[in-house]
């Protein structure tokens, strides 16, 4: 007899690794941005590294259980969108695709230097802002 390889959902989250990072993919139109303007009712004013504006939209997965607790969206936070490309203005509207934790902008500083800057404003707490 084989052995059962399907896992369930629980025991997948916990075999992935944590230091594991979601880049974005040019060919489906992503990108990293940061959130300039909370608007309300799941929707964001995000500017991209590549300094397109767009109102991003927040997913309902994002808004339910657990992940609402874990996935907060404010001002400053650095999140990976992917632009409406069957739109007719592709870049005027986005979708959240993920939400970076403090841990993953860390690892994203240093694999994209050219598009953070890092500001020092107390001791503790490090803030970052695209170029």
């Amino acid at each position: 007899m084989e052995k059962n390889t399907h896992l369930k959902k629980h025991q997948q989250q916990k075999e992935t690794n944590a230091g594991d990072i979601i880049l974005p993919q040019e060919d489906l139109h992503e990108d990293i941005a940061i959130v300039t303007h909370v608007s309300g009712n799941s929707t964001f004013k995000v500017t991209s590294a590549k300094g397109i504006t767009s109102t991003a939209f927040l997913p309902g997965k994002f808004k339910k259980h657990n992940l609402k607790r874990n996935h907060f969206v404010s001002i400053s936070s650095i999140v990976l969108i992917a632009f409406r490309h069957f739109q007719t203005d592709s870049f005027k509207h986005s979708d959240i695709l993920h939400i970076y934790s403090h841990n993953h902008i860390i690892l994203l500083h240093s694999l994209f230097p050219k598009f953070f800057k890092i500001t020092h404003d107390d001791a503790e707490k490090e803030d970052f802002e695209f170029y």
